[in-house]
């Protein structure tokens, strides 16, 4: 029954004669004469070249604020992979003390070059090293051990100027991170026991 109605109602319907008038009277006192064409390319040119300055400074302008969020986010990845190293054997992909093998062990498997110590005499023995990725970056990971825990360096290239050390917690977990020359360092270490 409804669609039989739907089918005989009109589609359209006819404006009153007093609303054409009233539309018409409109349309002829808001008509500009002076917009020519060559105005209004100009105008269109002059938006779209502020569209495009502010599309490039959106892209080539670093947010500040974002500094921040990328040090947690960092920090958080940096926790995440300690973690994850102490649920899973091995520790380290290259187990020596000896911190010349160690350090030939990383060559070749990442672009930059680091210094591995042993700093036994300082109570954090060097357990060895291994790769890891933090943020989809490659890092060099060395490991130590001090009074049954363990201490994980990561240690990536770093083009930023140096800042001042930064330190903070996750999860229980304790980390300090800090730059020399073209370096980054980030030690973390926690509640877990070594398992070396």
């Amino acid at each position: 029954m409804c669609a039989t109605r739907c089918k005989r109602a009109p589609v359209y319907a006819f404006a009153p004669d007093s609303l054409k008038q009233r539309v018409r009277a409109a349309l002829r006192s808001g008509v500009r004469t002076d917009a020519s064409p060559q105005r209004l390319i100009c105008q269109w040119l002059a938006a779209a070249a502020a569209l495009l300055v502010v599309a490039v400074l959106v892209w080539r302008v670093p947010n500040v604020h974002d500094d921040d969020d990328y040090q947690a986010g960092l920090a958080a990845g940096i926790v995440d992979a300690h973690v994850r190293s102490l649920q899973t054997r091995p520790l380290t992909n290259v187990d020596s003390a000896d911190q010349h093998t160690v350090k030939a062990w990383f060559d070749g498997k990442v672009d930059f070059v680091f210094p591995v110590r042993d700093f036994t005499n300082d109570g954090f023995s060097l357990l060895g090293g291994r790769l890891d990725i933090v943020q989809g970056r490659t890092v060099a990971v060395l490991a130590y051990a001090r009074s049954g825990h363990v201490v994980n360096v990561f240690i990536w290239s770093t083009r930023e100027p140096e800042e001042s050390a930064r330190a903070g917690a996750r999860l229980g977990y304790q980390w300090v991170a800090w730059q020399k020359g073209n370096m980054e360092f980030c030690a973390v270490s926690g509640r877990s026991s070594c398992r070396a």
